[in-house]
């Protein structure tokens, strides 16, 4: 591979792992409901999961999260940043064999 693909790929493919991980970060699964306030008779946690009829694994509620909000998504962008490091970091490694 040529020094401008490999540009090109240090370039794309992280835009491509930050939209991926912006995806997975604005939805993340939290054991607490944001809110207990009833609507009649269901909770708002109960009236989301109703409306988005989603399998939300038992004891978890979704919700909606900022996904910059790091307090909360820090692992998913941790994570996120360790691909791309590795990526990076495979993609430019000299590959010459020390004689």
């Amino acid at each position: 591979m040529n020094t401008i693909q490999k540009r090109i790929l240090a370039i794309f493919v992280p835009i491509l792992v930050f939209a991926v991980v912006y995806g997975i970060a604005g939805t993340a699964l939290d054991k607490k409901c944001p809110s207990e306030e009833k609507i009649g008779a269901l909770t708002l946690c109960d009236r989301y999961k109703l409306i988005n009829a989603q399998k939300i694994p038992e004891g978890y509620d979704a919700q909606e999260v900022n996904a910059f909000d790091f307090e909360k998504t820090y692992i998913i962008w941790g994570l996120g940043v360790l691909a791309i490091f590795i990526f990076e970091f495979k993609l430019f490694e000299d590959k010459k064999k020390k004689s």
